[in-house]
């Protein structure tokens, strides 16, 4: 059993009450924007890194065969340890907390879900290396070399196919490269070794393709001022 904490617009938690399931029927830059907020830069990025960054997960995601009973092409997304092995909780405390869906009402689920292949889990600090399309090397002089091996390519397809040209054979070659070094993402027992701290001092995020109304096992109510309100389901 896999326990995790998922902030969700009121509407999620209604959907559930409604139907016993939720599953992302956002269109996945919709689903981006809702969550990055919208404006010219992150219109951008979607086209660029995020949308990309998105897609590789879910790929990964059905590559790792994660129980996906609803056919969802989406994400759900939660935390499965907040900050570190000790704190897995989000402490509402905080304003990253408090934030979360601007001034709209949204709700905190407490899951417990039973099929650990339902989930997956992944470091937090480590995704940004997917989303910011970064190499993630633990050894320097490696990730120097692979680093340097991409730019000759780049280099040698644009000499040969004129600088107006995009980047199509390389930045294949590249996703290869890339990809491969962000599947470490998913040891999330060695994520110390690329943020340089103590073991399992780190944040732990997970993904899931939906929840159903029998993986909730509380409910945390937050309001427009947001006033807490705590439902407990019971089984």
């Amino acid at each position: 059993m896999i326990k995790l904490y998922s902030f969700q617009p009121i509407f999620v938690w209604e959907s559930l009450l409604e139907l016993g399931i939720w599953t992302s029927h956002f269109d996945l830059k919709k689903l981006i924007l809702f969550q990055w907020g919208e404006n010219e830069e992150q219109d951008e990025l979607l086209d660029d890194m995020f949308y990309q960054a998105y897609l590789w997960l879910i790929k990964e995601m059905k590559s790792q065969k994660i129980t996906n009973i609803s056919n969802s092409n989406n994400l759900i997304w939660a935390w499965y340890h907040w900050n570190n092995n000790k704190q897995k909780k989000p402490d509402k405390r905080f304003k990253s907390v408090k934030n979360f869906c601007g001034s709209e009402e949204f709700v905190m689920l407490e899951l417990e879900i039973e099929d650990d292949t339902r989930v997956s889990l992944h470091g937090y600090d480590a995704w940004h290396c997917v989303l910011n399309n970064f190499l993630l090397e633990i050894n320097e002089e490696k990730g120097e070399e692979i680093e340097k091996h991409i730019k000759k390519q780049k280099k040698e397809f644009m000499l040969l196919n004129g600088v107006d040209k995009t980047y199509d054979f390389s930045l294949i070659e590249e996703r290869e490269i890339l990809s491969k070094s962000w599947r470490q993402i998913f040891n999330i027992n060695n994520q110390h070794e690329y943020l340089e701290c103590e073991k399992l001092d780190y944040s732990i995020q997970a993904t899931i393709f939906e929840i159903f109304y029998t993986d909730v096992v509380k409910v945390h109510f937050f309001n427009s001022e947001r006033k807490e309100k705590i439902l407990k389901i019971k089984r």
